[in-house]
């Protein structure tokens, strides 16, 4: 049950990334660097 709801934190980080992305500049290296780390967390 504690593995599923960190799962749940990680997505829901994920998530929140991903929409502060949208917001950002596609041209920005910080994009790419932030999807890595999060695929590190998984």
């Amino acid at each position: 049950m504690e593995t599923n709801r960190n799962n749940l934190l990680k997505l829901l980080y994920y998530l929140s990334l991903m929409n502060m992305q949208k917001k950002m500049d596609n041209a920005n290296p910080a994009v790419g660097f932030n999807i890595v780390a999060v695929n590190h967390l998984f």
